[in-house]
């Protein structure tokens, strides 16, 4: 069998943290699952700063693939590299996104802080999280600024609408989740991501049932009939031991 986990939707204790902790304890499962044989792939829109930050340092890297960037980051048998659009789309684009998405903000009465930086316990603002290919637009889900809560749904309108003003709005595709709204090029999202899994982990397809976890939202994983949805919302990864401790 293969495992195809979002980390965010299927590893972490909470959906809605802007910083999740990822569970220890299930991530040592999957270590016993993998030593079986079984093909794991952990995905995420997350950057590379942030795996090597929360969850490289705690895995060996002969024993899973790793996709941050939905799949513009890879790492496998400790080899890293990037897709080479992600250059691009840094070089091009970034700025000039980040650019549009203050002056909405603003036109809001957001505070908006431009250089990338993990999260701040800040309520009321926007910041920009660190990347190259993507640009995750963050804030704290709960926090209330200048009398108007900024929550994800005002997120997702201003970079809606900062995509829809930069004239470019057929180049990306926009992404919302719970603690942000995620800008890519078109075609970069986990459905992406979980075909490069299955490429790498199992280019002769040979595996014959592949399990793909994460929230409701995250099944376009399950491209394919042979990949089963497993959807572990509302409890993350209680529902993800619960549903190794069921099957594997």
């Amino acid at each position: 069998m293969g495992y195809l986990i979002h980390i965010d939707g299927a590893l972490t204790r909470e959906y809605d943290a802007v910083d999740p902790t990822i569970d220890k304890k299930v991530l040592a499962r999957f270590e016993e699952v993998a030593r079986t044989g079984e093909k794991i792939a952990f995905i995420t829109g997350r950057s590379e700063k942030w795996l090597d930050q929360h969850l490289l340092p705690q895995i060996d890297a002969n024993e899973f693939l790793v996709l941050g960037e939905y799949g513009n980051f890879r790492v496998w048998r400790e080899q890293r590299w990037w897709d080479e659009k992600a250059q691009e789309f840094e070089d091009r684009f970034r700025e000039m996104l980040k650019e549009r998405v203050a002056v909405v903000a603003r036109s809001y009465g957001i505070k908006v802080k431009k250089e990338d930086r993990d999260y701040e316990p800040k309520s009321g603002e926007l910041w920009f999280a660190p990347g190259v290919g993507i640009l995750a637009v963050r804030t704290n889900p709960n926090g209330n600024g200048f009398g108007a809560k900024l929550d994800a749904e005002l997120v997702h309108k201003i970079v809606r609408q900062a995509v829809s003003d930069s004239g470019t709005a057929d180049d990306f595709e926009i992404k919302k989740t719970p603690v942000s709204t995620v800008i890519s090029r078109k075609g970069l999202n986990l459905e992406h991501a979980a075909r490069i899994a299955v490429g790498t982990l199992d280019p002769e397809d040979f595996v014959e049932q592949w399990y793909a976890l994460g929230r409701t939202t995250d099944e376009a994983m399950a491209y394919d009939p042979k990949i089963k949805f497993v959807s572990v919302e509302p409890k993350a990864s209680k529902a993800t031991w619960e549903f190794l401790s069921k099957i594997a």
